[in-house]
């Protein structure tokens, strides 16, 4: 029984897996006769886009050929995709005697992205115009210059450093003599760019562009699949579109003096029918292609040809498919860098002064906060002391011996020693240090003399403390007085430093 033969080809293969294939390959395919470019992306099959990737190529008519003419259905075991799809430039020519006035035709100043543009010298009594895409700046002076294609400023091989350029284009009614907005002074064509740049005299500028806005700092992305773009040309106005490919290698024709030039890893856009029926048309040719964040990813130079069936009938119109050079290949090969606007801080509004007054009270309240956390932490430490000393507080003083002296002179002693001290101050919640009065903390309250009945002083006393008599009362009532007394200097006084109450009174200097 014979072994099958293996199927070498992979199907759902990665970007990055084909990529170095198609680079390698794509001369290869560009050499069949009718092809006009070569591409990475997801297969059509039925007309419907499926979700696998091939290398896609493009001619210029699908039809029979011979088999030595077809295209192999996979290279190196990844699949290929044939597509009609022919390709032109996007600038608009039109003849000396048929200059007709249309789309965006006015004069800007300050000038800015998205507007109309051409060289002031006639092609073989032919006239051109493009847009101006952005403002870019000098990489060595900072001077402002303006953005276009090679095509749209230099248009031949004839084109020198120098030319003048018009802003709106003799095409759009521009006048040479008053309309001169800048002189030709540097351009590219060919690898992976078609661009060039003048000088701007005589007026002003603005880093932004028509209908867009301002282009955001550092003013330039990268493109990737499936992002959303958008652009501004001279002819169709502001188009959106999405990013089919980044991997579009394309041949074109720029005349019969430069001939056909291949252009390779190019941007290729899919217009947003959703939005704009064509994404470029002749005049779009210099428009800059952004992203949502106004960041520019693309120079946008060619556009797809109309498709028609065997009657007639239009089966692709023009321009619902772009090509762009990726922006950094346009910049390096000029030496110059998008003019782009740094992020302003808001200025102060409403909003702004509701926004202070609300974080003057946020930080009214991380104060609370904080006084609120000290309160809780003295509540810890309190509960912490009390733990600590459980087994001292209340003192119960025990009395091993009788007393000496009668109850009447006991009494009377400890009346005149204690008469100085006021019950307020001996409260638990006195004990807290800002709760005590700052006389009170001086050392000069505690001197012995302070403590004698005749040395007292009222200023160190609350005005509406009033010691209690001496000799008042029962017994009884006298003996209840010091109790309480003892018992709230008990709370405080440690048991080392209390006095030995079990023989006599507390002594005065006095006392023999």
């Amino acid at each position: 029984m014979s072994k099958k033969k293996e199927n070498t080809t992979k199907k759902f293969m990665t970007l990055s897996e084909i990529r170095p294939v198609k680079q390698v390959e794509e001369a290869y395919l560009l050499k069949f006769k009718g092809v006009t470019g070569v591409d990475i992306g997801y297969k059509f099959v039925g007309g419907k886009k499926t979700d696998e990737l091939a290398i896609r190529v493009y001619v210029e008519e699908k039809k029979d050929v011979p088999p030595k003419e077809r295209i192999p259905k996979t290279v190196k075991g990844i699949k290929t995709d044939v597509i009609q799809r022919r390709f032109k430039l996007h600038p608009l020519r039109v003849h000396l005697n048929d200059l007709e006035i249309k789309a965006d035709t006015g004069t800007y100043d300050p000038v800015q992205g998205g507007i109309s543009i051409g060289p002031c010298r006639s092609i073989g009594g032919y006239v051109y115009t493009g847009t101006l895409g952005a403002i870019v700046l000098d990489n060595d002076t900072g001077d402002p210059m303006l953005l276009s294609n090679f095509h749209v400023m230099c248009v031949d091989d004839q084109w020198s450093v120098g030319d003048t350029m018009a802003q709106p284009s003799r095409v759009d009614g521009g006048v040479c003599n008053t309309d001169v907005v800048g002189t030709l002074q540097r351009a590219s064509l060919g690898g992976r760019v078609d661009c060039a740049v003048s000088s701007l005299t005589g007026r002003e500028h603005l880093c932004s562009i028509v209908d867009i806005g301002a282009v955001m700092y550092p003013g330039t992305a990268s493109a990737s699949e499936d992002q959303a773009v958008r652009k501004r040309g001279r002819t169709t106005g502001l188009t959106h579109g999405t990013v089919d490919t980044v991997d579009l290698t394309v041949s074109l024709n720029y005349g019969d003096n430069i001939g056909v030039r291949t252009l390779t890893n190019q941007i290729g856009i899919d217009v947003d029918t959703s939005q704009s029926a064509q994404f470029g048309l002749g005049g779009d040719s210099g428009s800059v292609v952004v992203d949502d964040d106004r960041k520019v990813v693309g120079l946008y130079f060619a556009g797809n040809m109309e498709e028609t069936d065997a009657e007639g009938n239009i089966t692709v119109p023009e321009g619902t498919y772009g090509v762009a050079n990726p922006i950094q290949d346009v910049l390096d090969a000029l030496d110059v860098r998008i003019c782009a606007r740094m992020a302003k801080k808001r200025e102060p509004d409403k909003w702004s002064w509701m926004e202070g007054e609300w974080l003057k009270e946020y930080e009214k309240w991380k104060e609370r906060v904080k006084e609120l956390e000290k309160g809780k932490e003295w509540e810890k430490r309190k509960e912490r002391a009390k733990e600590r000393f459980k087994d001292q507080l209340p003192f119960t003083e025990e009395v091993t011996e009788a007393p000496v002296g009668t109850v009447e002179d006991r009494l009377a002693k400890l009346e005149a020693n204690l008469s100085w001290i006021d019950p307020e101050y001996c409260k638990p919640e006195w004990r807290k240090p800002e709760q005590i009065k700052p006389e009170a903390r001086k050392p000069e309250a505690f001197k012995p003399e302070l403590r004698k009945p005749e040395m007292y002083k009222p200023e160190l006393m609350k005005p509406e403390y009033k010691p209690p008599p001496i000799h008042g009362g029962s017994p009884e009532e006298r003996l209840a007085r010091l109790e309480a007394a003892f018992t709230q200097l008990t709370h405080f006084i440690k048991p080392e430093h209390r006095p030995d109450l079990s023989k006599s009174a507390l002594r005065r200097e006095g006392d023999t």
